[in-house]
């Protein structure tokens, strides 16, 4: 009575559609958001959003541009140009100079030039190299180019990097880079101090922030500022290197100033697109005269990319747009997209201009991803909806968890999601061998009955039979319907399995069939689940790396010659349900990170049948982590003599045994397979 009423009630059927297409809209905008997919797109819209800004008259430009390599001669020039232009400058009483040439060779007049620009301290050179960046810390410098020794001594020096987004476009600065024990300011935090404007306090530890006095200024994760651009190329004074060599013009404008000196000649290269370039190049020293002027204008970017937040406002923006496709009409409800569209760039504009860089394209592609989709999905047939859920779960799921679908289908989420499962895969060892005894319609057969089985047991222990893979099963549990103690109703198949098989190999004997053995891995953790394929084809499916792993334990099983082996994860979950022991810590074939695995041995009424083995196992792998190879197989050699066919103990003397020949150089306690 209750399923008739939820399938003939509109409103009920709209809210589960409208609830699938935000979960739908969410996750796959989310997703694209936390992996950077199309992060170009973003960053573009973003640039749109700086104008031009008022500056103030404290920071100038001396360009070293075309026409002073015309009049002076092409570069490098004698150092007589630079220690002249320098003196000119101090003479006109400027605050500081930020230097913006490397000199990092030595030059025609070096000694000279030292010699004259001796009695000025507010000079501030650059130096380059590049960096290495990671989350989490501050960028570290592989290399450098630095100055002369005797620039390095008497004169405050910072490096002139920046760093460009994937497209190319410079829009970080790193304010402090570890060069060596230290950490290097930049070169505009350099000018800025020697100009008295800031105290630059050091962080002991990596912080998404820097102190500049008293105010915070935003880093990235990895340690970078965005920077604030007050316009596209030629926003600042600029004078011509060569002009004021002349001295054409009062040389008053350079009074109390801070004045960068730069190259901005195309043929020097120092050249970058820029967030507010509008497709034309800015210059390096430029883009230093802006990190300078925000500093001073207190301007600071903060990006908002806490995933929390981003999520917060994808899922707002699909509720708003789904329930107004849903439950309006859609003359009412389409138009309504352009408003959508509109308050949420506002909203974009008032928090930029508050420094804070909300996502632009993400969440109008969440709108654009639940407008079209929406239209679509108001017409589908509910009904028929769930006569394809019944008919395509009940091939794979035990018929209480379909009555439980059809009656609570809110449970149920198409598509992908993120869910913590245990996974199960068995195959059958040497089934090449036990193929080539039989002809192909006993083996079809015997592999039919073999199949239906096992399936069984998955299907009784509320497990989803996920496919088969010719001889192998895969299977899962805690899904579609959430399953508290997933693991251990898998745990539990593998074992009812086993011996589900051995009672079956007594009745085919009879039939002479040849013997089947299988090997069972699990695996619990988190995986994708849910419907993957095409809109013609999909499949209710896992996919992840944890259930790659399940895959490649059960690969192990033969090679420790063992029925079944668990994760280090799943041992965790049911330990206190079976008896297991640690038969090895290996790092699988392609990865790195090493994972404890266990053999399952029985259920844990019968432990004491198995606590012999476990202990003094235990006792055997503690020295061999401890590197005491002859010991470890001494008490390995022990377990062998009284169980001749435990396979873990053969895999570990063996290894005993090579150890002892040639020992690892760096072990960790973690053994590198080479096989699958």
């Amino acid at each position: 009575m209750m399923k008739k009423f939820f399938l003939e009630n509109p409103f009920w059927s709209k809210l589960i559609l409208a609830a699938s297409l935000i979960f739908f809209a969410v996750t796959a905008v989310f997703a694209l958001f936390y992996w950077q997919i199309l992060n170009w797109v973003d960053l573009e819209m973003t640039d749109r959003l700086f104008l031009r800004e008022p500056i103030s008259d404290e920071v100038v430009i001396v360009s070293i541009d075309n026409s002073s390599i015309q009049e002076l001669g092409v570069w490098p020039w004698p150092r007589d140009f630079h220690s002249e232009l320098i003196n000119k400058l101090e003479e006109a009483g400027a605050k500081v100079i930020g230097y913006d040439v490397t000199f990092s060779e030595e030059g025609t007049g070096d000694e000279k030039f030292l010699r004259d620009i001796e009695p000025y301290k507010n000079l501030i050179f650059p130096f380059e190299g590049s960096i290495s960046l990671a989350s989490g810390q501050f960028p570290i410098f592989r290399e450098t180019l630095l100055p002369l020794p005797e620039i390095r001594e008497n004169y405050a020096t910072g490096h002139s990097l920046f760093v460009a987004d994937m497209d190319g476009t410079v829009r970080r600065a790193p304010f402090l880079i570890k060069f060596g024990n230290d950490l290097s300011a930049s070169f505009a935090l350099r000018i800025l101090e020697a100009a008295g404007k800031i105290k630059i306090e050091t962080p002991e530890k990596f912080n998404q922030e820097i102190i500049l006095e008293g105010r915070a200024y935003p880093l990235d994760t990895f340690g970078l500022a965005r920077i604030f651009f007050f316009g596209p190329t030629n926003t600042f004074k600029k004078y011509s290197f060569v002009d004021v060599l002349r001295g054409d013009g009062s040389l008053e404008q350079f009074k109390d100033k801070i004045v960068l000196v730069g190259s901005e000649a195309p043929d020097l290269h120092d050249e970058y697109f820029t967030s507010s370039a509008g497709g034309r190049p800015v210059s390096g020293v430029e883009i230093h005269a802006n990190v300078v002027e925000s500093i001073l204008q207190n301007k600071t970017l903060r990006e908002e990319n806490d995933p929390g937040k981003v999520f917060l406002i994808f899922l707002s923006l699909a509720i708003v747009a789904a329930f107004s496709v849903f439950y309006l009409k859609l003359r009412f409800a389409l138009p309504l997209f352009f408003p959508y569209t509109i308050i949420y760039l506002i909203v974009v504009v008032v928090f930029f201009s508050e420094g804070i860089i909300l996502p632009i394209f993400y969440p109008l592609l969440v709108l654009i991803f639940v407008y079209g989709l929406g239209v679509i999905l108001r017409y589908l047939l509910i009904r028929e909806e769930k006569r394809k859920l019944k008919k395509y779960f009940s091939l794979y799921v035990a018929k209480d968890v379909v009555n439980e679908i059809l009656a609570h289908p809110e449970k149920v989420k198409l598509g992908g999601e993120t869910k913590n499962l245990t996974i199960l895969f068995s195959d059958i060892r040497g089934f090449t061998s036990v193929s080539e005894k039989m002809d192909a319609q006993s083996l079809v057969g015997l592999l039919n009955k073999y199949l239906t089985a096992m399936a069984k047991i998955v299907l009784e222990n509320r497990g989803v039979v996920d496919k088969f893979i010719g001889d192998a099963i895969m299977a899962f549990w805690g899904a579609p319907l959430p399953l508290e103690n997933h693991a251990e109703e898998a745990v539990r198949t593998a074992i009812e399995m086993s011996r589900e098989l051995k009672k079956r190999n007594e009745e085919w004997k009879k039939l002479n069939y040849p013997e089947i053995k299988i090997g069972i891995g699990l695996n619990t953790g988190e995986v994708v689940v849910g419907n993957i394929g095409s809109h013609e084809r999909f499949d209710y499916t896992v996919i992840g790396d944890n259930v790659n792993l399940a895959s490649r334990l059960e690969g192990l099983t033969k090679f420790y010659g063992v029925g079944i082996i668990i994760s280090e994860s799943t041992a965790g979950a049911v330990k206190d349900k079976f008896v297991l022991r640690q038969i090895d810590f290996v790092a699988v074939k392609g990865k790195m990170q090493g994972v404890k695995i266990y053999e399952v041995l029985g259920l844990v009424h019968g432990k004491e049948k198995f606590k012999n083995l476990v202990e003094k196992f235990a006792s055997g792998f503690e020295v061999y982590l401890k590197k005491d190879w002859a010991a470890a197989k001494k008490v390995f050699e022990e377990i062998l003599a009284e169980n001749p066919d435990d396979g873990p103990s053969k895999v570990l003397k063996e290894r005993m045994d090579e150890f002892l020949t040639s020992p690892p150089a760096d072990f960790d306690g973690v053994y590198h397979l080479k096989f699958k």
